[in-house]
């Protein structure tokens, strides 16, 4: 209700400049550096409220070996109405004999990937993972409030192992622009 989560993607990577409030002359103006997945989370926003936003340009890093000028977008100003009130928080569960087409909400009928839980969570929420090892890099689209943090734990007493599937460690989890959100008892190769 009081958080609007935005994800856009690019060809290569960005410095990418938007625009965003409660009217179309979006009074509030951000750049942030984007690495093909460009996620934001705005935050303390007004529920049941109507915001705008708009992705105003796009220039390439001066580290990125790619030449090109900054482009100006001609999208148009998009729209979006904040829910009037949370959902109540709710416990997931994920484990590595489920499926993603379970429920997802009893260790009986847990989902399958970390990814897919973290596509599903919201403020308050609280994904456990039942021991065994993960193949994926989870993005988190999310974020949770200091009140009401998303999180991510193992189940007691068992160990979960993050493999980031030939991807980097550090990208276990990745959590650009995201806040209040708690790990627990991961491991990773």
């Amino acid at each position: 209700a009081t958080t609007a989560n935005i994800e856009w993607f690019t060809s290569h990577p960005t410095m990418t400049a938007f625009s965003w409030g409660a009217s179309t002359a979006l009074e509030n103006r951000e750049t942030l550096g984007v690495n093909y997945f460009g996620s934001t989370s705005l935050t303390g926003l007004t529920p049941g409220t109507t915001y705008y936003f708009r992705i105003d340009e796009l220039s390439v890093p001066d580290t990125v070996d790619v030449v090109a000028d900054p482009v100006t977008v001609s999208s148009e100003i998009l729209e979006f109405t904040t829910a009037a009130a949370d959902e109540p928080p709710r416990t997931c569960y994920v484990a590595a004999s489920g499926s993603n087409d379970n429920a997802g909400t009893s260790p009986e009928a847990p989902w399958r990937s970390i990814q897919y839980a973290a596509n599903q969570v919201n403020v308050g929420d609280r994904v456990i993972v039942a021991g065994g090892t993960y193949y994926e890099k989870v993005r988190l689209r999310a974020t949770g409030t200091p009140a009401a943090p998303i999180t991510f734990s193992t189940a007691p007493g068992e160990k979960v192992v993050l493999d980031g599937f030939e991807a980097a460690l550090n990208q276990a989890f990745v959590v650009s622009g995201k806040s209040s959100l708690r790990f627990d008892g991961f491991f990773f190769t």
